[in-house]
């Protein structure tokens, strides 16, 4: 009993810390204080996905807002926009965020992806459009550095970067021309920076196994998903040196499918499972065992017609793939860097459609849960909180929109956004969402 209430006043205090504001003073807050210490606990309830409503708009950005990213603890959200700065957000004090700071970087174009390194959170590595890969301290001014600059700045993009599991300073960035540098940040005034793949198609996001710190997939601009090594290293005699092996490719099995390019990739907490937003097509969820795409009862694997590029252009064998499951019901051609992941413990899937709207279904059976109107064009960016049912969104609006729990289920069949007053977004009192019952 006493291990019990020393447990219960360590986790009070430890939110009450967090929140510096009384417990209880809403729904959000007295669940928080309920489940802290629990991780994972409170997002696994799907009826979250049916109460879901606008409690915050967060605007300092003046272009499109084309990534989102919390920190692990949930303190922190960094936003990156087409106005080549990143916004940094606290939810230390309160649940609606406050800017702490918007920083400055060198790009020369838009910012695709902004992360603080989990070593040291002071500093913020971005990548954009330019082809740079920017490295900017979050409280020093003008400290802001380029850790690589391609030679033709206006024709190679950097996109989606990703942390090595187990390693808080080493990261894979995939380039528009084909090409994955791994840079390694442990020496600040010697950045170290190796080409861990050359590919034929561009490269658009990479994401690491979430239990490995050497496998990884690579999503590109054709609909073939690479998985890819970093314990198999060329030989020294190979002309390519490269830090990684390209060891197989699949591709999505469908008939019929419009997939044309690959925007976003989105792990399991297993790693057996991933879930990839395809262009022009339908997000799909694949199973991957661990040595790689292998089929299941619910899918068929056939060896496809042709080979992807390997280490230095070799072939590698390529496969089709019935996906797990696929998610139907969006438009999604007017961009390029839509993103499909995960909600509330892997039992929900959401991506952004072209209607401006979140779409949100039930991972196992696909059915349409939720569609969200979150933007006034386009829905690109969907970023979960890591413990709390909390979602940023962000598309081509300058804002990024924050949805958390409401009093109520949704039921309204009201498609079309409410406006306030002056073309304001509303919080809260609109219902600018469609429900489905399950």
């Amino acid at each position: 009993g006493r291990r019990a209430s020393n447990e219960g006043t360590r986790r009070g205090r430890a939110f009450n810390t967090m929140m510096r504001e009384p417990l209880a003073t809403n729904l959000q807050q007295q669940i928080a204080a309920r489940e802290l210490g629990r991780p994972g606990a409170l997002l696994k309830n799907t009826c979250w996905a049916r109460r879901y409503e606008c409690s915050a708009i967060l605007e300092v950005h003046t272009g499109c807002v084309n990534t989102l990213r919390w920190s692990a603890d949930g303190s922190t959200l960094l936003s990156g926009s087409d106005d080549r700065t990143v916004g940094v957000w606290s939810f230390s004090g309160s649940w609606k965020g406050q800017l702490r700071k918007s920083l400055r970087t060198l790009h020369r174009s838009n910012i695709f992806d902004a992360q603080a390194v989990p070593s040291n959170e002071d500093f913020v590595v971005t990548s954009a459009a330019d082809g740079c890969v920017g490295l900017t301290h979050m409280h020093v001014s003008d400290h802001m550095s380029l850790l690589y600059e391609p030679k033709d700045r206006f024709h190679t993009v950097s996109s989606k970067m990703n942390f090595q599991p187990g390693s808080s300073q080493v990261l894979l960035v995939p380039f528009s021309s084909g090409c994955v540098r791994l840079f390694d940040l442990r020496v600040p005034s010697k950045v170290v920076i190796r080409v861990a793949l050359e590919l034929f198609s561009g490269a658009n996001d990479v994401k690491f196994r979430p239990w490995s710190s050497s496998e990884f997939a690579v999503g590109c601009d054709d609909e073939s998903i690479r998985l890819c090594d970093l314990r198999y290293p060329s030989s020294p005699t190979e002309s390519v040196q490269l830090v990684a092996k390209h060891t197989q490719s699949f591709t999505p099995g469908t008939p019929g499918s419009t997939a044309s390019a690959v925007s976003g990739l989105c792990w399991n907490r297993s790693g057996q499972q991933l879930l990839v937003n395809f262009r022009s097509a339908d997000p799909a969820l694949f199973n991957l065992a661990a040595g790689g795409a292998s089929g299941g009862p619910s899918q068929l694997c056939e060896p496809a017609a042709t080979g992807a590029e390997g280490r230095a252009g070799k072939q590698v064998p390529t496969r089709q793939l019935l996906p797990l499951q696929t998610y139907a019901g969006r438009e999604n051609v007017e961009t390029c860097c839509k993103e499909a992941v995960f909600l509330l413990g892997e039992d929900c899937v959401a991506s952004g459609g072209d209607c401006g709207a979140l779409f949100v279904w039930k991972a196992n059976s696909g059915e349409l849960v939720r569609r969200i109107v979150s933007d006034r064009c386009v829905v690109n960016c969907v970023a979960p909180h890591p413990f709390l049912p909390l979602l940023a969104v962000s598309g081509i609006d300058d804002n990024v929109k924050l949805f958390d729990v409401g009093a109520s289920a949704q039921r309204t069949h009201d498609d079309e956004p409410a406006r306030a007053a002056g073309g304001q977004w509303q919080t809260r009192l609109s219902r600018e969402t469609v429900s489905i019952s399950y």
